[in-house]
């Protein structure tokens, strides 16, 4: 059996394309629904700015973009942690 893997590659400016693509119903059906596109560019300037985390595209083995990975940092309930999306 072949192992595949993918891998997380830091978010780019080049991403643009894939936070686009990924602006779908299906994909944004638990989080408000799809957003105009001067939404979408607001978000991709935020993840390019992104402080006390980090945003990743995921890339499949062929090199194929096929979704993003985050993680940030917050206070919650007084504390510090880490929350992921």
């Amino acid at each position: 059996m072949r192992e595949l893997s993918v891998r997380l590659v830091p978010w780019s400016a080049e991403d643009l394309s894939l936070l686009r693509r990924i602006n779908t119903r299906e994909i944004r059906q638990y989080v408000g629904g799809p957003e105009t596109d001067e939404q979408v560019v607001a978000r991709h300037q935020r993840y390019l700015a992104l402080e006390g985390g980090r945003m990743f595209r995921v890339e499949l083995p062929s090199g194929e973009p096929a979704g993003s990975v985050a993680f940030w940092s917050r206070m919650w309930r007084g504390m510090a942690m880490y929350e992921s999306g």
